[in-house]
C-alpha cells in the first residue's frame, strides 16, 4: 500500500503544479497567490522525493514556505481591508497588470496562453526525456509546466510581487530538472538559499516605496 502511494506521488505532483501555476498566473488575490505558491512546493516535493533523500527534499519545501511567509509578512503590513492586489489603493500595488481594467477577458486570455504553453510542453516532454538522463515522464512534465508558465507570468507583469512569484516558479522547475540528474546536498542548500534570497529581495522591493515616502 505504501509502495503504491509512493509511486503515485509524481502524478499527484504534476496535478498540483498544474493547478497552482495556473492560479498564480490568473489570480489577482495575493492571499490566494501565496497559498498556491506554498502548495506548489508540495507538488515539487512529490516530484523530487524519488530522486533526493528526504531531508534534501524537505529543504525545498521549507525554503518555499519560508519565502511565502516573507512575502506574506511584507504585503500584510501594507494592505488595509483589501483582498485584491490590483485594486489596492496603496501605490505599491499599482502594477502594469491590465487585468485591473478587464479582469474577465484578461484571465481568459491568460488561460488560453497557458493552454498554448501546455501544447508546447506536451510536444517537448519526449525530447527532454532523451536529453536529460534519468528523468521520468512526470518530472519532465512538471518541470516544463513550471518553467513555461513561470516565464509566461514574468512576461506579463513588472510588479515586484508578481515577478518574484514568476521567478520562484521557474526556479522550482529547474530544481526538478536538477534533482533528476544530480544528488548534492550542497547545491540543494544553494538552491534553497537562492529561493530565500528572491523572497527577501521581493519583500524589500514591495515595502521600499513606503520606506521612501516616510523618510
Amino acid at each position: 500500500m505504501n509502495g503504491q502511494i509512493f509511486e503515485m506521488m509524481p502524478i499527484f505532483g504534476v496535478i498540483i503544479v498544474c493547478i497552482t501555476s495556473l492560479v498564480l498566473l490568473t489570480s489577482s488575490n495575493w492571499r490566494w497567490s501565496i497559498s498556491a505558491l506554498a502548495l506548489q512546493y508540495v507538488g515539487v516535493f512529490f516530484l523530487i522525493i524519488s530522486e533526493w533523500l528526504l531531508p534534501m527534499a524537505v529543504t525545498v519545501v521549507v525554503a518555499g514556505w519560508i519565502s511565502g511567509f516573507v512575502l506574506f509578512s511584507a504585503i500584510s503590513g501594507l494592505t488595509q481591508d483589501t483582498d485584491d492586489v490590483a485594486d489596492d489603493p496603496n501605490p505599491i500595488f499599482q502594477s502594469f497588470d491590465t487585468s485591473r481594467n478587464n479582469p474577465a477577458s484578461a484571465k481568459l486570455f491568460r488561460l488560453i496562453a497557458a493552454g498554448v504553453v501546455g501544447l508546447a510542453v506536451a510536444s517537448l516532454v519526449s525530447e527532454v526525456i532523451n536529453w536529460v538522463p534519468g528523468i521520468e515522464l512526470e518530472q519532465s512534465l512538471g518541470a516544463l509546466i513550471l518553467i513555461g508558465l513561470g516565464l509566461l507570468h514574468l512576461g506579463w507583469t513588472a510588479h515586484p510581487f508578481r515577478v518574484v512569484l514568476g521567478l520562484l516558479t521557474v526556479l522550482s522547475g529547474f530544481e526538478i530538472f536538477y534533482a533528476a540528474v544530480e544528488i548534492s546536498a550542497l547545491v540543494a542548500g544553494l538552491l534553497a538559499g537562492v529561493t530565500l534570497g528572491l523572497s527577501l529581495v521581493g519583500a524589500y522591493l514591495i515595502v521600499a516605496p513606503t520606506l521612501e515616502s516616510t523618510s
